[in-house]
């Protein structure tokens, strides 16, 4: 009788069934139509699974979802890159990090949303852990944002902030100083010349600090428009040298200028700020009797504008960081060039808003090379 009833399978015809068997058969057949549904139903939340991984595969963010024994079912690529862990780790050793643990007791405790920031292999995460409760368990829901650049930019604005107040209190308090000398009369006559003549200096560099955030800020804010016209970058390059003659003679330095003939059609006011800012720079840090060599070459439909200098270069560790505001390499940059730290911030601000690269080699005792890059 037993053996007869392993014929009750889904191909089964009821309608025929066998005399012996026909008290049981209405309840293997609904047993087998209610099999039928839940096949159908696994298939179709499968369906809906591969959708939901087809989709999180793509997105910025990471998305880690675990059961209810925080074993994770879906991770997709951000969350790996992002947790360097493979989809068979654990939800509690996600992130090697004590408070996260104490984070995660947390929420399967209280089963409320939480979110936290974590250092997390370079990277400054917000993590988002939901709790999903239905009627039968509770699974969790990882949302992980990358913030390292909103930090990283809160970071330098109070930089920039703080060396402002810096640069600024400098010049201020030579120029209060000596004026307090003059004007208390301590000072003698024969030194009153000189000191005023100090005074202008610095005052003339606050000028030229103010001069330079005002520019950045409105770089940053793309408040002035592109005012596109054509001209030859041969005739920028001979300006840039004429204007900065009375610097390089001063120190005896060689400029070798064969920046060829090419027309090119964007700002020239901006441009030339562009090419003049990183002259100036090689001329601040190249040594009494060194060599600048401006020149050009047309790569790969590219225009490249070599400005070189043989001074004393950037060190490896601080090459990244020579076009952020204000920043001073310890040997490559120093404070008694009087420079304001802003130059190379400027050049590398106008170079993203006209939409050219600007790179730099450099090595310490062997000077530096920067690379203007234009699609032509």
């Amino acid at each position: 009788y037993t053996k007869g009833l392993n014929r009750f399978d889904e191909t089964y015809n009821f309608n025929s069934i066998d005399p012996s068997y026909k008290e049981i058969s209405p309840y293997f057949k609904n047993l087998i139509e209610s099999n039928k549904k839940l096949k159908a139903s696994e298939m179709a939340q499968a369906s809906r699974f591969k959708e939901i991984i087809d989709i999180t595969e793509n997105m910025e963010e990471g998305l880690v979802i675990c059961d209810e024994n925080g074993k994770v079912e879906i991770m997709n690529k951000a969350a790996q890159n992002y947790l360097d862990k493979d989809p068979d780790a654990r939800f509690i050793d996600l992130i090697d990090d004590e408070d996260y643990k104490e984070f995660i007791k947390e929420i399967e405790k209280t089963k409320k949303t939480k979110a936290m920031a974590f250092d997390v292999n370079n990277f400054h995460l917000k993590v988002f852990v939901d709790p999903i409760i239905d009627s039968y368990d509770m699974g969790y829901v990882i949302i992980i944002i990358d913030n390292s650049e909103t930090r990283k930019a809160e970071l330098m604005r109070r930089e920039f902030s703080a060396n402002v107040s810096h640069e600024l209190k400098s010049p201020l308090t030579s120029i209060n100083g000596y004026a307090e000398l003059i004007s208390t009369g301590i000072a003698k006559e024969s030194d009153v010349r000189n000191f005023a003549e100090i005074i202008y200096k610095e005052g003339n560099r606050l000028l030229q600090i103010i001069d330079d955030i005002l520019k950045l800020s409105s770089l940053d804010e793309n408040g002035q428009g592109i005012d596109e016209i054509e001209f030859d970058i041969k005739e920028i390059a001979e300006l840039c040298v004429d204007n900065y003659r009375g610097k390089s003679d001063g120190k005896n330095i060689k400029v070798i200028n064969t920046v060829g003939s090419y027309k090119i059609r964007t700002s020239i006011s901006l441009f030339t700020d562009l090419v003049s800012n990183i002259y100036e720079n090689a001329i601040k840090y190249t040594n009494e009797g060194g060599i600048i060599e401006l020149s050009s070459i047309i790569l790969d439909k590219k225009l490249i504008i070599f400005i070189k200098d043989n001074g004393v270069g950037i060190s490896q560790k601080d090459l990244p960081r020579i076009f952020e505001r204000f920043y001073m390499a310890d040997k490559a940059r120093k404070r008694d060039n009087r420079s304001t730290g802003l130059g190379l911030s400027i050049a590398k601000h106008i170079a993203d808003y006209l939409g050219f690269g600007l790179e730099v080699t450099s090595k310490v005792g062997c000077g530096s090379t920067f690379r203007i890059i234009i699609d032509i």
